[in-house]
């Protein structure tokens, strides 16, 4: 049977650095959970205006690895987009069910 193997994206030495970061919610060797508040900030600028690369150096994650910033930064504003449109829509249909005076 063949053996297979996960990939480390991150060595021991660079999860030292978002680790002590507290806008990092959970890290290891293959992926960085950021906190909410780093999220809504981050969608916050990216709305603004501000590059992710911009707004990894004005959270404090200037010595991460290049590859975070665009990949996962990418795959999490798009989810983020789908949080916030979902979010419209239950607002918008809960206002269609209150009575209008």
């Amino acid at each position: 049977m063949r053996q297979i193997h996960k990939k480390s994206f991150f060595t021991p030495e660079q999860v030292e650095l978002p680790a002590a970061n507290k806008f990092t919610a959970q890290v290891n060797t293959r992926r960085i959970l950021f906190t909410l508040e780093f999220k809504n900030l981050f969608l916050s600028l990216y709305e603004q205006g501000h590059t992710s690369i911009e707004i990894f150096m004005e959270c404090g994650y200037n010595t991460m690895p290049a590859q975070l910033s665009v990949s996962a930064m990418q795959r999490e504003l798009i989810y983020l987009r789908q949080q916030v449109e979902f979010l419209k829509k239950l607002i918008e249909l809960d206002n269609d069910k209150k009575p209008r005076t």
